[in-house]
């Protein structure tokens, strides 16, 4: 079902691209070049996407010392960057076009959301492609987050593992012991606030299959809480 989700939107992406090179290509008065231009941007980021979540995926990098490594993808990092640009232009060109058509409405709010949007999620993808690291390592005593939110947590200091869930987004969800202190800073006060724990990890750009990093995740867990023993 993901990957007729991630296909159906990647062809739904790239159809688009086709009707805004249309719109460029009959275009005679040069009215529509602004529309034909946002349409190519903005639905070649949704289809580049979705392509990539098409793509295979890989396995955490097992290392001769034990560890496993968790590494961006530049490919998916340079897409991710493209679609963050994408937004944020036409959170820019949508609602200023109406604006000069004089058609500025509630449609031109909702169009300038695009812009931070973007500007988001092309932070998110230059800060993990900035990385000269790893994003995540993972060894027989704990994991450590060098993205984002920057931690170390033993595996014995972990309750319990969750998984989040936010469109075809997932992360790992790890609730510590009460002893155990919150990372330093306002996002974690922000999560807390939300019901949400502070230590968390996903993919990202990756391209680490999920459900691979998940069981290896709870592998090495488990091996610091073996289940008590019948009395």
């Amino acid at each position: 079902m993901r990957m007729l989700k991630n296909l159906a939107v990647t062809l739904i992406g790239f159809g688009f691209v086709a009707m805004g090179i249309f719109i460029l290509a009959t275009d005679k008065t040069g009215e529509d070049t602004m529309l034909g231009s946002i349409v190519i941007l903005f639905f070649g980021a949704v289809g580049l996407v979705g392509l990539m979540d098409l793509l295979p995926t890989s396995q955490p990098k097992a290392q001769p010392d034990g560890r496993y490594l968790v590494t961006a993808s530049r490919l998916r990092t340079l897409v991710f960057a493209f679609g963050g640009l994408a937004f944020a232009a036409a959170g820019v060109v949508m609602p200023l076009s109406l604006y000069l058509s004089g058609e500025f409405s509630i449609k031109a709010l909702i169009g300038a959301l695009g812009l931070p949007f973007g500007l988001g999620v092309l932070w998110f993808a230059l800060r993990q492609s900035g990385k000269s690291g790893p994003l995540y390592i993972l060894d027989a005593d704990g994991i450590e987050s060098r993205t984002g939110l920057e931690w170390r947590l033993a595996w014995r200091d972990i309750a319990g593992i969750g998984v989040g869930s936010a469109g075809q987004n997932r992360w790992l969800m790890f609730e510590t012991f009460p002893h155990v202190p919150d990372p330093p800073g306002a996002i974690a006060s922000i999560n807390r606030r939300f019901n949400m724990p502070p230590y968390a990890l996903t993919t990202g750009t990756s391209g680490v299959n999920f459900d691979a990093l998940a069981d290896l995740v709870h592998a090495l867990w488990s091996a610091q809480h073996p289940p008590a023993a019948p009395e």
